[in-house]
């Protein structure tokens, strides 16, 4: 075993001069007033917007509340500046630049900035913010280096401890550093080979936990606690990159080869996905987002990756490409914008939906053929990014925002009056860019014009939709803000202007490998407090969620009191199988609720086949369900259930199920499956979500979902005479025959399960 002074020297060590180069080329073609700036992106990103409008517009995937953002995020900056330039090379660097800087981190506090590399170094500063001019700086010099004889690859803060420091070297040892002891003490080293040593990354969910990769292919796991290795992955080629998802626990994310890949800690690694598109083989990959990360790869190719893409890449960025270029180009995010650097030593910075840069910034760079930008590191909490180049310089790089002249304010104030929308918007003619771009200046301008609810539960509009509406149709609520086309009584209000995309409690896992495999998907709608009713599925024809190729779960709304809120949010933690949508949970409420079910399906579970859905007061005969599955495998859009034909819409106020002619015109539904229990084909998902947000708000699910948006795009409906979905008759034989049951108390549960397990019972 080496002894520690071998490793490595820990000490302070003299102060280095800061030298301030010469100048450096700044790009100034951001530099603009703020509508300018707006202008300046639908001219020189106008393939990119375009595209990415007319794909919101029309894909209610992708809502226009989301193109606002991104479009506000992209034109919030008006330029870059650097604010301080250092100079930490060492005196003697060699021509092939061995040493140079490769990772740079800032701790948990933000307060030390760590840069590895440099000299086979691991140097420590203070990031001081100057309190008048609220300008950073670093110290004139590190305050801590530690000295080793192989290069440090990679360092790592721990997420919970500010003075641990985990890093990595090509000797294929991971050292552990405790700062807030004694300099010279308290290393800690993990090693079980002399393999290289590429990356390491502390878990963001148990601060004893951390991980390395290896260039035989392997990735492993370590406890800080025990000083030993707890669990490893083996692939056939090198690992040069591994990331935990911070919000996703058992995500794991890391470059092999030419691919990205994502697996489960919980699965089996043949449960990986991969994001194939790279042509070279990659060398980095940041998360940018829950769902989104970036790769670089040798040659300059930068993709952004989504998990629900299906391993394919959402964007590549365009980057100069470099002959004979043999570095990949170093990525940062800080999760709106993404910094590439490469060859040459340039810097650009883009909006992660946008291919092309909005910012350059070029370091000096006295041979240019050879150097290039080498390590790059966004400040968390500061518009502030560090970079560092092969021969050791450190700059730090501010995004300036724009600032808002008092013309531009009376404009703003103008179009807010207005209540300007981005609807039906056409980047073709030049007279709507520039209205556009103007309701662009109102920064708080609604597309979803559901006003918030009073509560103190909830203060963003975000999360709110339709609240709870007794014996009122839709159109009949009187809403707080100003009318537009959306409150015309002779049209109704559309359903996309009440729902609002996205998930409290996504269960993500829900799907591995995004349904491949499963034979059905049975999803319950579930009010927040029936429990009881959720606890007794679950012991009894809810078991069938333990087979792999079903998947369970309940679909709730928000409530208006905590309890419930905290009801679900611990069956979640407790159990994994509850999605919690952007709604308030109530009866009135229930056609959100399916939206918000057909958004997930094709969000986390597009590749499975059959999706049923019901109700947590039924019971479902599984057995026989599958057996129906294989009889009908070749399906393809259709509904299946009890279908219901000729039904009236009633027009008595006071009923529970009234509807008004202009919610609904017509003096009889079309034909639809009753809602209790349906059954649908996958392919039925994206369709019926779209169309269904495009169609006026009805608050029947079933007749609106199966029936007014199923006919509308002629989807089959078919009746199965095996859905009872009523009350009927509790013995042996009638349970067995059918697949779905209706009014089934929690309590009754036990004793269908029973009857349905008796083998005894004789039936024709």
């Amino acid at each position: 075993m080496m002894r520690k002074s071998e490793a490595f020297s820990a000490t302070h060590v003299p102060a280095i001069t800061s030298d301030l180069l010469e100048e450096d080329a700044i790009s100034s073609d951001m530099n603009i007033p703020s509508l300018e700036n707006l202008q300046y992106l639908l001219d020189t990103h106008s393939d990119n917007l375009e595209e990415k409008f007319y794909g919101y517009k029309g894909k209610a995937f992708r809502s226009m509340q989301v193109f606002k953002e991104d479009l506000l995020m992209a034109s919030k900056y008006r330029n870059v500046r650097c604010i301080g330039t250092y100079n930490f090379a060492p005196v003697n660097m060699d021509n092939n630049h061995s040493t140079f800087p490769c990772s740079i981190a800032f701790n948990k506090s933000n307060t030390d900035l760590s840069v590895s590399g440099t000299d086979n170094c691991i140097n420590l500063f203070k990031y001081n913010i100057d309190v008048e001019s609220d300008v950073p700086s670093l110290l004139s010099r590190p305050y801590l280096v530690a000295k080793h004889n192989d290069h440090v690859s990679c360092t790592s803060w721990n997420q919970f401890h500010e003075n641990i420091l985990a890093y990595s070297t090509l000797g294929g040892v991971v050292f552990v550093w405790d700062l807030e002891h004694s300099v010279n003490k308290f290393f800690t080293w993990f090693r079980e080979n002399n393999i290289p040593c590429r990356s390491v990354a502390f878990s963001p969910f148990d601060p004893n936990v951390f991980c390395s990769s290896f260039d035989d292919g392997t990735i492993k796991f370590w406890d800080q606690r025990s000083k030993k290795m707890i669990g490893a992955y083996k692939l056939e080629s090198k690992i040069t990159e591994v990331n935990f998802n911070p919000w996703l626990p058992y995500n794991l994310l890391f470059t092999t080869e030419n691919v990205v890949m994502r697996c489960d800690l919980r699965y089996p690694l043949n449960t990986l996905t991969c994001f194939k598109g790279h042509t070279s083989s990659v060398e980095s990959v940041k998360l940018v987002s829950k769902y989104e990360n970036i790769s670089s790869a040798i040659g300059n190719e930068v993709m952004l990756w989504n998990i629900h893409s299906k391993g394919k890449p959402l964007l590549t960025y365009r980057v100069d490409a470099c002959e004979n270029n043999t570095h990949a180009v170093t990525i940062a995010t800080n999760g709106d914008l993404v910094a590439i650097g490469s060859v040459n030593n340039y810097l650009k910075i883009f909006h992660k939906k946008l291919s092309r840069h909005l910012f350059s910034y070029t370091f000096y760079a006295p041979n240019a053929a050879e150097d290039h930008i080498s390590a790059l590191c966004f400040h968390p909490q500061r518009q502030e990014l560090v970079a560092a180049d092969n021969r050791g310089i450190i700059k730090i790089i501010r995004l300036e925002e724009k600032s808002i002249s008092k013309v531009e304010r009376r404009r703003r104030d103008f179009y807010r009056a207005q209540n300007k929308s981005l609807h039906n918007v056409s980047f073709q003619d030049e007279r709507n860019q520039n209205v556009m771009l103007e309701a662009l200046m109102v920064t708080n301008f609604s597309i979803v014009t559901v006003p918030a609810v009073e509560t103190k539960k909830f203060t963003s509009t975000k999360a709110l939709v339709l609240e709870d509406i007794t014996r009122e149709s839709v159109v009949q609520k009187v809403l707080p803000v100003q009318k537009n086309k959306y409150l015309d009584k002779n049209k109704g209000i559309k359903t996309e202007d009440l729902y609002v995309a996205g998930f409290n409690i996504p269960c993500v896992d829900l799907c591995p490998k995004l349904g491949d495999g499963l034979k059905i998907l049975i999803l319950i709608t579930s009010a927040l407090d029936h429990s009881e009713a959720r606890s007794a599925i679950r012991q009894t024809w809810g078991h069938y969620n333990l087979r792999n190729d079903v998947a369970i779960a309940f679909v709730v709304g928000i409530g208006r009191s905590d309890s419930g809120n905290q009801i679900v949010s611990e069956e979640s933690n407790l159990y994994g199988d509850i999605i919690q949508g952007n709604f308030v949970d109530s009866y009135d409420n229930l056609t959100l609720k399916t939206v918000a079910m057909m958004e997930w399906i094709h969000d986390y579970c597009p590749d499975t086949h059959f999706i049923l859905k019901t109700d947590d007061d039924m019971f479902i005969n599984v057995p026989k369900l599958l057996t129906f599955l294989v009889k009908h495998q070749n399906s393809k859009m259709t509904f299946f259930g009890r279908l219901a034909k000729k039904w009236r819409p009633i027009r008595k106020s006071s009923s529970k199920y009234y509807v008004s002619p202009v919610q609904y015109s017509p003096n009889m539904f079309p034909d639809f499956t009753t809602g209790p229990a349906y059954l649908f084909t996958s392919d039925v998902v994206s369709d019926v979500y779209t169309k269904a947000l495009e169609t006026t708000y009805l608050k029947l699910e079933d007749v609106f979902t199966t029936g007014v948006v199923a006919q509308s795009l002629k989807i089959k409906r078919q009746h199965v005479n095996e859905f009872f979905n009523k009350r009927i008759p509790l013995n042996a034989c009638t349970i067995k025959k059918g697949i779905s049951i209706h009014m089934i108390k929690y309590h009754e549960q036990f004793e269908l399960w029973k009857k349905l397990l008796d083998g005894r019972s004789k039936c024709k």
